[in-house]
């Protein structure tokens, strides 16, 4: 009896072995395994890897959101691999998983999910403190020859002590997983993080507490060296500066006769009479003189005060030609308000990319006497060329030069670019894409708005420009037709229009009297490419166009 019972069980054992040796084992073991209740089952339908995920329960009280905080992989040759919070961890080098073999069976995957679920995941430290030093320093410690020795963990929350903590400071070598709340590298590692601390509080509460405004007398012995010493290199470039100016302005400068300045404004003091009486009051030659006989009068330029008129005209130069109106006024033939000065006309309010609430508003003030026949408007699009650069605007703090096409396409962006590039890098724009509203009955002429890019597709225009319509539908203007050059992505939104065919025009849903909205293509656009494409046409080149074939299709005797 008991030989036959050993016989059937090298039977079956040799029955198991052979159906792990065939060409497909990692199915049989996937058939055969039995996944506990708090795991669930990931794995591909190829079945070229065993996955194993755990979510995280928090309860219901907490408003945490479902984490994905374990991912056990098991490849085809049965060896294993075990991510938490998206960490790797190396089973060789923690001790909480050492005694697990490489390669896993049926009765050690179950041992090591066990064991998994015993464990405790790795609180880090979450000391607020601490996390406030450690993001102070760019959310990573160095070591001496550049590694990371430790950084900022936010990728989802842990539980320390009865409260969810969104970030926490782990080591570079943390071991993830623990029978403790903290490893023993980064319990190791504590010492060190509070001692790191201590020294940049001191600092940090050194540089803090001294202001501007402090008494020299209430400041303490170290901080009055340092003033002093700001105030030494403070005035070494000061000197250095002055010295520039004065070598610059020996080699280059050119000095003014204080007598013919005075001659002038004498002449004009004289003949000013004369000018009045040819020149009615409230015109602008006679309000150009006195404004040019105050400026010349004064003796800073800084100090005087512009009329209005000369405000306006002056803006129309510039607006004209900067360059111009650079050379005119550096002449000091005419004496004209600075660029500064008109900067604070031309920029009302601060621009940036995009829909701006201010824009519409003014946009509604400039619209709102016009009769009904004259609210009819065209809606024109099209992208420049601009100079790829990043500049800091110090009015927001914001860096501007990136990519801005509107929250929905920035988002759609981001999710495309995160599936390709394994790093987010925000692109740089090197077009702008410009919408204008012109009156089809009036003078209107409006700038709406403008987004960067690196060339839109029609799928990117079609949020944008219906958007556009409902603004303008919204504060009574009526949007008759789009126009735009013939460019790949314009035609590819006009189709989007009419389900995949070409569309000449298309109903406004914004319109309160079901008004059709038709697509132009920009006239002179189209010339310029029949142009080209005559240019270009020669039996051996890249389009042969004959003068029969463009008769016939237009139904016109030409030869």
């Amino acid at each position: 009896m008991t030989s036959t019972n050993e016989s059937s069980t090298s039977h079956n054992s040799e029955s198991v072995a052979e159906s792990f040796s065939n060409d497909v084992p990692l199915k049989h073991f996937h058939e055969s395994l039995e996944v506990p209740l708090t795991w669930c089952d990931r794995s591909p339908e190829a079945l070229t890897s065993i996955q194993l995920c755990k979510i995280s329960s928090a309860p219901s009280s907490t408003q945490q959101p479902l984490v994905l905080t374990h991912c056990l992989t098991i490849n085809d040759d049965f060896t294993w691999s075990l991510y938490v919070h998206n960490h790797h961890v190396d089973h060789r080098t923690c001790s909480a998983l050492s005694g697990i073999s490489d390669t896993l069976d049926l009765i050690s995957l179950t041992q090591l999910l066990a064991l998994i679920d015993n464990l405790n995941i790795c609180i880090g430290h979450t000391d607020s403190h601490l996390v406030s030093m450690v993001s102070a320093k760019k959310g990573r410690i160095l070591s001496g020859n550049g590694k990371v020795v430790a950084s900022v963990d936010s990728y989802a929350s842990v539980f320390s002590n009865g409260t969810y903590y969104t970030k926490t400071i782990r080591t570079s070598d943390c071991q993830m997983v623990s029978s403790s709340s903290r490893c023993e590298v980064c319990t190791k590692y504590r010492p060190t993080l509070r001692a790191m601390y201590h020294r940049w509080s001191k600092g940090h509460s050194k540089d803090s507490a001294t202001s501007s405004h402090t008494n020299e007398r209430y400041l303490s012995t170290p901080e009055k060296k340092k003033m002093k010493t700001r105030l030494r290199t403070a005035e070494h470039q000061v000197l250095k500066l002055k010295e520039k100016i004065t070598k610059i302005t020996s080699e280059f400068g050119d000095k003014i006769d204080s007598g013919l300045q005075s001659d002038l404004l004498a002449i004009m003091n004289e003949k000013t009479d004369a000018i009045h009486s040819v020149y009615s009051e409230g015109s602008f030659s006679r309000l150009f003189w006195d404004q040019q006989l105050r400026a010349a009068s004064a003796s800073n330029l800084c100090q005087m005060r512009w009329h209005p008129l000369i405000i306006k005209w002056c803006l129309n130069l510039k607006l004209i030609s900067s360059g111009a109106y650079h050379a005119l006024r550096s002449t000091g033939f005419v004496k004209l308000p600075s660029e500064r000065t008109l900067r604070d006309y031309t920029h009302y309010f601060k621009h940036h990319l995009g829909f701006q609430k201010e824009v519409l508003v003014q946009l509604t003030e400039e619209v709102k006497d016009l009769e009904d026949p004259r609210r009819y408007v065209s809606v024109v699009f099209d992208e420049m060329k601009v100079k790829q650069d990043l500049v800091y605007d110090k009015h927001s703090g914001h860096i501007v030069g990136f990519i801005s096409l509107g929250s929905i396409n920035d988002e759609l962006a981001k999710l495309e670019n995160g599936c390709v590039n394994d790093v987010e890098q925000p692109p740089i724009a090197k077009q702008l894409l410009v919408f204008m509203v012109r009156g089809l009955f009036s003078h209107l002429t409006f700038p709406y708005m403008h987004f960067g890019s690196r060339g839109v597709t029609g799928a990117i225009l079609y949020p944008i420009v219906w958007e556009v319509i409902e603004q303008l539908e919204s504060i009574g203007l009526k949007v008759m037709c789009i126009t735009s050059d013939g460019a790949s992505p314009n035609r590819k939104f006009f189709k989007l229009n009419n389900r995949g065919k070409f569309a000449h025009k298309t109903t406004n849903p914004f319109a309160s009297d079901n008004r059709e909205i038709f697509f132009i293509s920009d006239p002179p656009h189209l010339v310029k490419t029949v142009r080209n494409c005559w240019s270009h046409s020669a039996a051996d080149g890249t389009r042969h166009m004959l003068v029969c074939t463009i008769s016939a299709g237009f139904d016109v005797t030409l030869c």
